[in-house]
C-alpha cells in the first residue's frame, strides 16, 4: 500500500472534488417532492425575519 504525503497543497487539490462528490450524492438521495407543513414554513419564516431584523444571525 502506498503511502500519501497530505500536505495543505494536497488538501487544497484533492477536497473540492471529495466535496462536490458527496454533494453529489447526497443531492441523488434528496426526495425533492417533499412538501413541508404550512406551520413549519410559518415558524421558519417568523424566525428568518427575527434574526434578521434583529441581527442576531
Amino acid at each position: 500500500m502506498e503511502h500519501v504525503e497530505v500536505t495543505d497543497k494536497w488538501l487544497y487539490q484533492y477536497i473540492p472534488v471529495l466535496d462536490r462528490m458527496i454533494i453529489n450524492k447526497l443531492e441523488n438521495q434528496a426526495h425533492t417532492e417533499y412538501e413541508f407543513s404550512s406551520k413549519f414554513r410559518y415558524r421558519m419564516k417568523h424566525l428568518i425575519n427575527t434574526r434578521f431584523i434583529h441581527g442576531s444571525a
